[in-house]
């Protein structure tokens, strides 16, 4: 099923990608590959905050240091965070993200 939703994303299809990636992750919510693909094919597809909040819910479940990794940059690239002044704290039960110098939060 993976190469399948990947086919698609090479494709350029993202939307049925998305399909794909959704399909896989109903089965094995635990598919690190699954959630990473998700994520990238919103990205290609234009929606940053949707592959933000796959890979926010794929390293709660997983706790993947790899989703972990790219969720903090596609956070630090998508201007939600300013590298030298924010922490990583989101990831807690309600997936809030905070900032030290400015209070936003970020609710999935």
């Amino acid at each position: 099923m993976l190469t399948g939703a990947q086919k698609y994303l090479a494709e350029l299809d993202y939307q049925q990608a998305i399909i794909e990636f959704n399909k896989i992750l109903e089965i094995d919510p635990m598919n690190v590959d699954a959630y990473i693909g998700l994520a990238d094919a919103y990205l290609q597809a234009g929606d940053v905050d949707s592959a933000i909040r796959a890979l926010q819910q794929g390293y709660e479940r997983t706790t993947s240091n790899e989703i972990k990794q790219k969720l903090k940059a596609l956070v630090n690239l998508s201007g939600e965070a300013d590298d030298s002044n924010s922490d990583f704290c989101c990831l807690t039960a309600r997936q809030y993200y905070c900032c030290k110098k400015q209070q936003r939060s970020y609710l999935c």
